[in-house]
């Protein structure tokens, strides 16, 4: 019974060093999908005359990596909120917020303010510029995750292994 309970508390360090690691690559991934939705806005705009609803489904769908940011803002426009407040809002609850820094979802959310420009060159140009942000904050992101995302596992399964020998 002691070796059961010694070894699942092994396998529970050694988890959660994997599960950083994990968390990790997800929020590379997250930004790379930001910024290329980003990048499809910018590309997109015109296509769909101002019509928000259209141009997020094309977005939606020619991003796969972003999808879930736009389906909490379908949800928001659904329920009768105006782009701005249903943009800020999806902002804060789409699922994958969770593995951006505080400071990531509040650009994110600031974007909310594009909305009220009615130039499409203007759009475009805004939506560069965020994408142009989040791309660094990606590349930023792939670096670290490069330099730290192996060393979370290596360091879970040191752990493990140390808790281990003391143990016995």
């Amino acid at each position: 019974m002691k070796y059961a309970a010694m070894l699942c508390i092994c396998l529970s360090v050694a988890g959660a060093g994997v599960a950083a690691s994990a968390r990790s690559r997800r929020r590379v991934e997250t930004l790379e999908g930001i910024a290329a939705f980003f990048e499809s806005m910018a590309l997109s705009a015109g296509m769909f005359g101002g019509e928000i609803g259209a141009l997020l489904a094309h977005c939606e769908n020619t991003v796969p990596a972003a999808r879930a940011f736009p389906a909490a803002l379908h949800e928001g426009l659904s329920h009768g909120e105006d782009i701005e407040s249903a943009w800020k809002n999806a902002a804060q609850r789409w699922p994958e917020g969770r593995l951006l820094t505080p400071e990531e979802n509040a650009l994110l959310a600031s974007f909310a303010g594009v909305f009220s420009s009615r130039s499409m060159e203007g759009f475009r140009e805004n939506c560069g510029a965020y994408r142009a942000r989040f791309a660094e904050m990606h590349r930023d992101a792939n670096e670290k995750n490069k330099k730290t995302g192996r060393l979370y596992a290596a360091f879970g399964s040191l752990f493990a292994a140390l808790l281990l020998i003391i143990l016995l």
